[in-house]
């Protein structure tokens, strides 16, 4: 429906071109890489072709995503692997919850530096992910 695209970047009229891109036209698609992508909606639509699982449409739908986020600095960001252990800076997370987060979405053994200022905060909630 519409222009093709093929046509319209082959004549190069312009900076920028805006697709609207199904599930299932980017489910074989590897190596597109958006400027901007933005998901619109998860909607259990399309079930049939995601063998009626609202969870596999949805990664199909994220896979874009995914595959070209880029995470903010000093937010679980990698800084160096030496001998096989990853030194991750998270100074981002500068309250409870946000180092609580951090902590529960790591999911293999750490060692866990935290430093700061303290600001009165319960550190109990961290507890039991700092024992762990």
């Amino acid at each position: 429906i519409g222009y093709s695209l093929a046509e319209q970047v082959i004549e190069n009229k312009f900076d920028y071109y805006v697709l609207e891109l199904s599930s299932f036209q980017l489910d074989d698609i590897e190596h597109f890489q958006p400027w901007i992508a933005v998901l619109l909606n998860i909607t259990p639509d399309h079930l049939d072709r995601y063998n009626y699982s609202l969870d596999d449409y949805a990664r199909a739908k994220l896979r874009l995503a995914l595959g070209t986020f880029h995470n903010a600095d000093h937010r679980l960001q990698l800084v160096r692997e030496v001998n096989e252990v990853e030194y991750i800076n998270d100074s981002k997370a500068t309250n409870v919850e946000a180092a609580w987060y951090a902590l529960d979405g790591v999911k293999r053994p750490i060692v866990w530096i935290a430093g700061g200022t303290d600001k009165g905060n319960d550190y109990a909630p961290l507890q039991p992910l700092a024992q762990q």
